[in-house]
């Protein structure tokens, strides 16, 4: 299940626009004469493009360094140069000889299609990178997840709900933390316990190991959460900085939501598993 997880957004984010930048080439620049010369031209070339993201694949799942890259940017990039150097390379059979021009516009065709391609659906779903270990024991350092992204800011946020959002004191960065505050929500922390309405909470994620009582990280509030603001925190509350240090969380800063992991960091291996 997790191989084909990796498999879709393979294709998704990489081989897609590929193959679609190629086929528009082939016809635009007129690689054969008559269709049919085009057809099986680029049924050949699929062929052939498929053989490295067998291999980026098998790379994404043996490496010892975790996968290449989350976003899926650089292997685009690398494969957007094969796409283009393969394909202008085609032109010109069979003596395979370059024609500058040609092949800049090849490249620039493929990167204009990634673009409009990887886009919209940068726009929905997205690859995140664990770094820190504010969220242990829930997600490790270098562990990989897919977010559902809320452009348009129709989706509320719940209780308990693991988030992603834009550092107020940063807005370039991108924070995972979890919501445990709502709009009207009363908050407060006494004695590294977290109480809601006024309510002890029983949060079984939550990971704390220093026994030493400090003020700023220890206690908090009691304080209203007003219109369209969260509150959050790390599950690893010893080790975390949210809202105890930056304050509530509005709305527009909210990204989207945790939707599950594709690779578990300390172990280097494929999963699948939705993340709560």
């Amino acid at each position: 299940m997790a191989l084909l997880v990796i498999v879709i957004l393979a294709l998704a984010f990489t081989v897609i626009p590929s193959l679609i930048s190629a086929y528009i080439a082939f016809w635009v620049f007129k690689l054969q004469k008559k269709p049919e010369g085009r057809l099986k031209y680029s049924a050949r070339f699929t062929t052939i493009t498929l053989g490295p993201v067998v291999i980026m694949l098998l790379l994404l799942k043996m490496s010892p360094f975790g996968p290449l890259d989350p976003t899926f940017n650089k292997p685009l990039a690398v494969f957007g140069l094969f796409v283009g150097l393969v394909t202008a390379l085609w032109y010109d059979q069979p003596t395979y000889k370059l024609n500058p021009l040609r092949t800049f516009g090849v490249l620039a065709l493929y990167f204009l299609v990634m673009v409009s391609v990887k886009a919209p659906l940068d726009l929905f779903f997205k690859p995140w990178a664990n770094r820190g270990p504010s969220m242990e024991d829930t997600l490790q350092p270098g562990d990989y997840i897919l977010a559902r992204n809320d452009p348009f800011g129709l989706q509320q946020p719940y209780r308990g709900e693991l988030l992603i959002f834009k550092y107020p004191g940063d807005r370039k960065v991108g924070y995972i933390k979890r919501c445990v505050g709502l709009p009207g929500d009363v908050v407060e922390i006494r004695n590294k316990s977290f109480y809601l309405n006024g309510q002890k909470m029983e949060e079984s994620y939550v990971k704390q190991i220093d026994p030493m009582f400090i003020k700023t990280r220890d206690q908090y509030g009691p304080v209203t959460i007003t219109e369209n603001h969260y509150f959050m925190l790390g599950d690893n509350r010893d080790n975390s900085a949210d809202s105890r240090s930056w304050g509530l969380l509005e709305r527009k800063d909210v990204i989207g939501k945790v939707w599950f992991r594709y690779w578990r960091g300390p172990e280097k291996r494929l999963v699948c598993e939705p993340v709560q």
